[in-house]
């Protein structure tokens, strides 16, 4: 016995609450969801421009009109405006898979943030 190696240290298992059935979710209707509130978005912003460009045109004080930039928002501001037009079994994850998959179908940019609490997607305006 004495070639033997010890022991590594054993971990205490760790008790993980999962769910046991699947949930199903309407993976479409949720992408649709965001996708609207992502094309809201840029709707508004839109005005809001134009109206900032009457103000440049209006104030020539030296100061450069500002260049229009990408359309952006955060991840928590698209599952907060998303959570009360889609059922209420519809966790993060899911929200998180739908942004990547738009992501991927739509062009549209993700930037994580430092504190890594919140990420910030971009759309490109045509």
């Amino acid at each position: 016995m004495e070639g033997l190696v010890q022991a590594d240290r054993v971990v205490e298992k760790i008790g993980v609450h999962y769910e046991r059935f699947a949930k199903r979710v309407d993976v479409k209707k949720l992408k649709g969801s965001i996708w609207d509130h992502l094309e809201k978005k840029v709707s508004k912003d839109e005005v809001v421009e134009e109206a900032g460009d009457a103000e440049n045109a209006l104030n020539e004080s030296g100061k450069r009109p500002r260049e229009p930039e990408a359309d952006e928002t955060t991840f928590k501001s698209v599952v907060e405006n998303v959570a009360g037009k889609v059922p209420s079994n519809v966790t993060v994850s899911f929200y998180f898979i739908c942004v990547l998959h738009l992501a991927n179908e739509k062009g549209l940019e993700l930037k994580g943030q430092d504190d890594l609490r919140n990420f910030q997607i971009r759309k490109e305006k045509a």
